[in-house]
């Protein structure tokens, strides 16, 4: 197993918990390692999830039943039984405890996804924003002071796994056919679908538009129910309203993964506008101060 991802999240208990995300294989020795070192840096957690696929479950289930691991756990957070609570997610990206199979409030899925997301986005430098010197020009022709960057979150396995869990009821249906703006996405489209489960055979066609360039030029979208469209990131909604506008996909079939800002019955997966939406402006060239000093 990598350690190379944990964060804490905060929800109803007065201190944070920690999340340890085991995606691939699970073993104790590293699991204590990712504690240790988080409470190195920071006060006791309230409880430890563990969170991983669903084929995890005995993996999980026996750390209850691991004397050395248990007296290590214990040592630096509390009772076992009390205080480790394993998760489980499904094809459908359904999360639930492994010990009764019953799924996660919702409030508590929410802001551990949320605050995962968040923790990538910022030690991975989502946001780029310009200086006194220079400013943006986005894909659109639109000038502006900063950009979401997606691809700079997709750097490490564990995270991006975890990010996939949130694509996973986008796949519920195995579109054959996956359209994104820009193909620094795939890795994470394609690890979404292999975490799926529903392609046995071959993973989907994933090809790129180059964002707004497909609007200028005639590009062949088909445009059928089994194809989906993932825009990377968005401070206004403007590429998927063009798209749903000169296109015949519904609003369903067309999804932003990183936005700020979305227009009405758009659908987005990763709502980062906590951390952009003070640092981002946009204007029509003609209106750009900077350019017009």
């Amino acid at each position: 197993m990598s350690a190379g991802f944990s964060f804490r999240f905060q929800h109803e208990s007065i201190r944070p918990a920690l999340v340890i995300c085991c995606n691939t294989t699970v073993s104790s020795d590293e699991i204590v390692k990712s504690i240790k070192a988080d409470v190195e840096n920071n006060l006791l957690p309230d409880r430890v999830y563990l969170i991983g696929p669903i084929g995890h479950r005995d993996d999980f289930l026996s750390l209850f039943s691991n004397d050395s691991f248990k007296e290590e756990f214990e040592s630096f957070v509390g009772t076992v039984d009390e205080r480790l609570v394993p998760l489980l997610y499904d094809s459908c990206g359904i999360i639930t405890r492994a010990n009764n199979d019953l799924i996660i409030e919702k409030g508590l899925r929410d802001a551990m996804i949320c605050q995962g997301m968040l923790d990538i986005f910022q030690r991975r430098q989502g946001l780029i924003t310009s200086s006194s010197s220079f400013h943006f020009s986005k894909p659109s022709g639109d000038h502006c002071t900063g950009f979401i960057r997606a691809s700079n979150l997709l750097v490490a396995g564990e995270e991006v796994a975890f990010l996939a869990i949130s694509l996973l009821p986008y796949f519920s249906e195995a579109p054959d056919r996956i359209y994104v703006d820009t193909s620094s996405i795939s890795y994470l489209v394609s690890t979404a679908a292999l975490m799926s489960g529903r392609y046995s055979e071959r993973l989907p066609l994933i090809e790129s538009f180059e964002s707004y360039t497909a609007l200028k030029k005639s590009f062949d979208f088909v445009e059928a129910a089994s194809s989906l469209v993932i825009i990377s990131a968005t401070t206004s909604g403007g590429l998927a309203a063009e798209i749903l506008k000169k296109n015949n996909f519904t609003a369903e079939q067309v999804v932003t993964l990183f936005y700020s800002k979305l227009k009405p019955a758009q659908y987005g997966i990763f709502d980062v506008a906590c951390l952009v939406s003070e640092s981002i402006k946009s204007f029509a060239p003609e209106d750009c101060s900077d350019c017009l000093k």
